[in-house]
């Protein structure tokens, strides 16, 4: 029952702008196993929750960058929460996190090693990094389709939610928890750019510092290097990676 037809609340939208974060766009729809999963937690049908999510769509400027648009039809209030949390994504993962909780008794978040979690944080700002960096890790691997954005490499086991500006260096909650800071990795390749060795010039191929060549001996840089480098890599649908957040890794982290 769709709680008999009630009137979404703030709280209800909240949620649904939250998980509309963490599914591909094109992948938002009633049989999606989490928008059933949430939906059920609500007490919503899971169509009436994505439909929800599609309304939220037409919101969003990165899709309509890329020519997407999402529902026409839509309701004030979805316009007020999308507002409401615009330039606030940490907030909004702390706020959507609290809602979950308070419906299930429990919010799960990654591993640590998926999340990398840094040494030194306990109790409130370790559980709050944690949930952070968890709808970091699932914005961005959603907004990559569950592809690792060089290789092509489809497996969610082994994929990366990379920081384009390192976490440590950012400077507001929003730069590090906006997917537009993000690129879905794999473990390798996250290393490599966490490290050094590549980046991302203005039309997003992959550049490789002389340095990663001359690490390497020929058949192992052949193999998992060479061929990507001055590929672009492949677009997200949305949450397009920031020339700003790239500029700053070029700058600042890539090894000339």
């Amino acid at each position: 029952m769709d709680r008999c037809g009630a009137k979404w609340t703030h709280d209800e939208i909240v949620i649904a702008l939250g998980l509309y974060f963490q599914i591909p766009f094109g992948k938002i729809n009633q049989a999606t196993p989490e928008v059933v999963r949430i939906a059920r937690l609500m007490g919503r049908k899971p169509s009436s929750l994505s439909m929800k999510m599609g309304n939220i769509g037409r919101l969003d400027p990165t899709l309509a960058r890329r020519g997407i648009s999402g529902l026409k039809n839509g309701a004030k209030i979805e316009e007020e929460v999308w507002r409401e949390y615009v330039g606030r994504r940490e907030e909004l993962a702390e706020a959507y996190s609290e809602l979950i909780l308070g419906l299930h008794g429990n919010f799960p978040v990654e591993d640590d090693q998926q999340i990398k979690t840094p040494p030194g944080l306990v109790g409130q700002r370790l559980m709050r990094y944690r949930i952070n960096q968890t709808f970091f890790r699932q914005s961005v691997i959603s907004a990559y389709d569950y592809t690792c954005c060089i290789t092509g490499i489809r497996d969610p086991r082994l994929l990366i939610a990379s920081h384009i500006k390192p976490w440590a260096r950012c400077e507001t909650g929003e730069e590090r928890t906006i997917a537009e800071n993000g690129l879905c990795l794999n473990p390798l390749h996250d290393r490599a750019f966490d490290k050094g060795p590549i980046t991302l010039d203005e039309d997003l191929r992959v550049v490789h510092s002389p340095s990663l060549r001359d690490a390497l001996s020929r058949q192992p840089y052949a193999d998992h290097f060479a061929k990507y480098e001055g590929v672009q890599i492949r677009l997200p649908a949305r949450a397009r990676p920031a020339q700003r957040f790239l500029r700053y890794h070029r700058n600042f982290v890539f090894i000339h």
